[in-house]
């Protein structure tokens, strides 16, 4: 018995509406089935991916940076020089000295303590990624001796406006002394936002220069490296580097200082796949549950087959290749609809906020006018940027997405194992002694 003849049964079984519309029913139900189970499964895994990027990213190119580098005694070191040395590496993109230290930051409508970070003048018009990720709602990047960047979450609270006067108080403690603070006065210039409200909290920038006169009695500076793929090679590049600088230097990668964040992440896309997967086993029975009823209600035919020829590998293998056709279109439309939901899911989710903030605020205004009150209703938000970030991107892991579509067809076939071999072993003289 030839493939093509295998395959032309196994397609006649797929669209046998005429013959058996109740059969057709179960499995057009079971395709939607499968269907409809990957869709969750691309949306969950592309969502995550882009969470995970898009977090990862934030924190790899605004908090740790790719390296850094590090002296405990610092003395007399020229940072300039072990910069230069740093960019001789083919690797490197930038390098900069940095410091950042925990202060006061206060107007006289509120304060707040934040970990303020001076940084180079030039560093945003060096830095792509940083003018990426750090957006200005407000103002500008301009960083002289007199200027300060805030986020607008600390903006907001400590109630300053671009061009208002912002002040910083630090505490240091000289060995044996009791504790100096050190008042500094600074003018806003920009506020911004890194679309992660974690970032936010804490994001303040003054000159590098000027944070150096504030600080110089306190934590060494620390030297930010930036290289052309982050994630590509850490631990060599993380050599290099080492063996670049000077061996008074501690450096440490970006995947190091963010391990417990990156791998907790990680964690998370596992749990929500492998509940995804336990769902697309359950959809997967219901192709079992189609392939039974087939083998059933198809006795007779099945018995004819053996009759003229076919044998029990034929047979096992047609109603396998049925089952795999099953899985191949609903896999096809469920990848196709998921990636398709995927792409316009901010556009979704902003438009079913807008949805339920309309009914909020209808329900809240009858309530209002029933009880003669005068409340207001809270802006409903599925994606709390307290917790999440401003706008989901949107990334396409292409081996995850084939990866994904071969489970699918996998658990499909596996189901229709079972009935496959039933059929395979159906005796026809005990068939057709009966009709």
């Amino acid at each position: 018995m030839s493939i093509k003849q295998t395959l032309f049964l196994a397609y006649k079984f797929l669209t046998s509406r005429n013959s058996d519309k109740a059969l057709f029913r179960h499995i057009r139900g079971s395709i939607i089935g499968i269907a409809l189970s990957l869709i969750p499964l691309i949306i969950v895994l592309e969502v995550t991916d882009g969470m995970i990027s898009g977090i990862t990213r934030r924190y790899i190119e605004l908090g740790s940076y790719h390296f850094q580098a590090r002296s405990p005694r610092p003395g007399d070191i020229n940072y300039n020089q072990v910069i230069n040395s740093i960019k001789e590496i083919n690797n490197v993109e930038n390098a900069f000295v940095y410091i950042q230290e925990t202060c006061l930051v206060y107007t006289v409508s509120g304060r707040l303590g934040v970990s303020i970070r001076g940084l180079p003048e030039n560093l945003y018009e060096e830095d792509k990624m940083l003018r990426e990720y750090l957006v200005f709602t407000d103002g500008e990047f301009i960083l002289d001796s007199e200027s300060i960047l805030l986020s607008s979450t600390i903006a907001k609270k400590i109630g300053a406006k671009v061009g208002d006067e912002v002040k910083i108080l630090t505490a240091y403690t000289p060995p044996g002394r009791p504790v100096i603070l050190r008042p500094a006065r600074f003018i806003l210039k920009g506020i911004f936002t890194t679309g992660y409200r974690e970032l936010d909290e804490v994001s303040a920038y003054i000159q590098y220069e000027r944070a150096y006169s504030i600080f110089r009695d306190m934590n060494p500076p620390f030297v930010g490296i930036k290289v052309k793929d982050p994630y590509k090679d850490i631990d060599g590049t993380l050599a290099l580097i080492r063996n670049n600088i000077s061996s008074g230097f501690f450096v440490n990668s970006w995947y190091r200082m963010n391990y417990t964040l990156y791998k907790s992440l990680e964690v998370t896309k596992k749990l929500l796949l492998f509940i995804m997967i336990l769902i697309l086993c359950v959809a997967s029975i219901n192709i079992s549950s189609t392939m039974i009823m087939m083998v059933l209600s198809m006795k007779k035919e099945i018995a004819i087959l053996k009759s003229i020829g076919f044998s029990k590998k034929n047979i096992a293998f047609t109603f396998l290749l049925t089952g795999f056709g099953i899985g191949v279109v609903g896999s096809f439309i469920g990848m196709f609809v998921g990636i398709f939901i995927s792409m316009h899911i901010n556009v979704i989710i902003h438009f079913i906020e807008k949805i339920i903030n309309v009914f909020l605020f209808m329900g809240y205004y009858l309530i209002n006018i029933l009880k003669q009150t005068d409340g207001a209703s809270s802006a409903f938000s599925i994606m709390n940027s307290g917790y999440y970030l401003e706008e989901i991107p949107v990334i396409f892991d292409y081996k995850e997405l084939i990866l994904v579509f071969c489970i699918s067809l996998l658990l499909s076939v596996a189901a229709s194992f079972l009935p496959a071999y039933r059929a395979g072993s159906i005796r026809p003289v005990e068939i057709l002694k009966k009709s």
